[in-house]
C-alpha cells in the first residue's frame, strides 16, 4: 500500500524560513508515524500558494533528504498553480482537479510536460463535490448556475446508455497522462459501486462529444468556491 501525505496548510506561516526545512521534516515524520509506515510514497503541500516561494519547496525537499518520503509534491487549484509546480525540478507528484467540466490542463499543455518530467499525476474531484450526480431539476441554489451544463452532460449519457458515474469516472479514466484517479467513499456500497465500474471503457466517440461540448465553460462551475456568487 502505498500512502501519500499533506503537510498542513499553514504550517510555515508565521515562522522564520530558516525553520521550515525542520518543521518539514517534523510534520512528515509525525505523519509517517501516525500511519505506522516506514516510509510515505509521497508528501504534498496542501496550501497551493507554497508553489510560488522557492525556499517552501526546498524545505519540503528535505523530506526526501530525511528518507521520509519517496516523492514531494502539491495539490493545485488552477492551471497557473500547475504549470508552476512544473518548474521545480524536484517536485515529482502534483494531484490535480480534474473531471469533464475541468479541461483547464488540457489546453494548457500540463500533462505533457508532466510525462515529460516524469511527474506523477493525480486526478481528484472526478465528481465535481457530486455536482454531476445531481438531478438538474433539484439543484441547491448555490449551483443553479450550473443546470445547463448537467442537463447537456445527461444527454449525452443517455445517449450512449451510460450513468453519470461510469461517464464521470471514465472520462478521467481515458486519459493515459493521469496516473491515479483520487476518490473518497463513505461506506462500502459506494466503494463496491466505484470499483464496480472500472471494467467499463468510454467509446472514443464519447469521449469527442464531451471534450467538445465543455471545451469552454465558466470558471465558476469548475471552482466550488464561487458556487453561490455571481459572475
Amino acid at each position: 500500500m502505498n500512502i501519500v501525505s499533506k503537510l498542513e496548510p499553514n504550517a510555515f506561516d508565521g515562522a522564520d524560513p530558516i525553520e521550515w526545512k525542520k518543521i518539514a521534516v517534523k510534520k512528515a515524520e509525525e505523519s509517517r508515524q501516525r500511519l505506522g509506515v516506514s516510509r510515505l510514497y509521497a508528501y504534498l503541500f496542501h496550501n497551493a500558494r507554497y508553489i510560488f516561494d522557492p525556499k517552501a519547496v526546498e524545505a519540503l525537499q528535505e523530506v526526501k533528504e530525511h528518507q521520509i518520503a519517496d516523492r514531494i509534491g502539491i495539490s493545485i487549484y488552477t492551471p497557473n498553480e500547475a504549470m508552476k509546480a512544473l518548474e521545480y525540478e524536484s517536485v515529482k507528484a502534483v494531484q490535480i482537479p480534474y473531471n469533464v467540466f475541468d479541461q483547464r490542463l488540457n489546453q494548457c499543455g500540463f500533462f505533457e510536460r508532466a510525462r515529460e518530467q516524469d511527474v506523477q499525476v493525480f486526478a481528484r474531484s472526478t465528481l465535481l463535490q457530486g455536482l454531476v450526480m445531481m438531478n438538474p431539476d433539484r439543484l441547491p441554489e448555490n449551483v443553479r448556475f450550473a443546470e445547463n451544463y448537467l442537463r447537456k452532460f445527461l444527454e449525452i449519457c443517455n445517449r450512449y446508455d451510460c450513468s453519470p458515474l461510469e461517464a464521470a469516472v471514465g472520462y478521467v479514466r481515458h486519459n493515459p497522462k493521469i496516473d491515479y484517479v483520487v476518490f473518497g467513499v463513505d461506506n462500502l456500497k459506494q466503494l463496491q459501486e466505484y470499483l464496480s465500474i472500472q471494467c467499463w471503457s468510454m467509446p472514443d466517440q464519447m469521449l469527442e462529444e464531451l471534450k467538445a461540448a465543455f471545451e469552454r465553460v465558466e470558471e465558476r462551475l469548475v471552482n466550488p468556491s464561487m458556487w453561490g456568487k455571481g459572475r
